[in-house]
């Protein structure tokens, strides 16, 4: 927590996933080497666990 001014702020870190950006992809995953991903025949990339779940991905069975 920050303290500015005599108000406190605090931080917010964002949580990433992996995602395939593949047309029937539907799953985000905890790291780009997971199991799931080794089929993936389009672009890996780092989102933001909240990015994913906006795009309706739900988690991987293998990684989560």
């Amino acid at each position: 927590m920050l303290l500015f001014g005599g108000s406190y702020t605090t931080e917010v870190s964002e949580t990433y996933v992996y995602i395939c950006t593949g047309p029937q992809s539907k799953k985000y995953h905890s790291s780009k080497d997971c199991n799931g991903l080794r089929n993936c025949s389009v672009e890996i990339k780092k989102v933001t666990l909240s990015k994913a779940k906006s795009m309706k991905r739900t988690p991987c069975k293998i990684c989560y």
